[in-house]
């Protein structure tokens, strides 16, 4: 069970950095270039959130 928004927020960045990873190591990089780019962008935005979530006075 979720304990915290913060909690599963950063559940969420490890599940996608796993993802890609999976995918690198797979040598499926260049087949889902476009993918990956918005995982990344996903990540990205997820741990700004979260920094915003955890120091409200960084707003």
């Amino acid at each position: 069970m979720v304990k915290s928004i913060e909690q599963a927020m950063a559940d969420a960045i490890l599940a996608i950095r796993i993802l890609r990873k999976s995918i690198a190591d797979h040598g499926h990089s260049e087949a889902m270039i476009d993918f990956d780019r918005l995982l990344a962008t996903a990540v990205d935005e997820t741990e700004k959130q979260l920094t915003k979530l955890q120091d409200p006075g960084l707003s």
